[in-house]
């Protein structure tokens, strides 16, 4: 079972993850800090929340950032970047 993508959702939609694992309504906006401020990878990395917190966090879903497989740069300096999509 493929596991639903936390990075993506809005401020709303982390809400209701947060109401469907039974958490406090402040943790959404803990996630969407750790998810868009802090940029992190992977749910062990939210030290604010507790192991139970990110333990049934982790369970249904993941971050969801698609890895690049390749990075180009330009002659002026521009990047593109390649990624897998999973």
């Amino acid at each position: 079972m493929r596991k639903e993508k936390l990075y993506g959702k809005t401020l709303d939609e982390l809400i209701a993850v947060t109401r469907q694992i039974i958490l406090p309504g402040y943790a959404a906006r803990q996630i969407a800090d750790w998810l868009y401020k802090k940029e992190i990878t992977e749910i062990e990395e939210m030290s604010n929340l507790s192991k139970k917190t990110r333990e049934a966090l982790s369970e249904a879903y993941e971050i969801g950032l698609c890895p690049p497989v390749s990075e180009a740069v330009s002659s002026d300096g521009t990047k593109k970047y390649l990624f897998k999509v999973l």
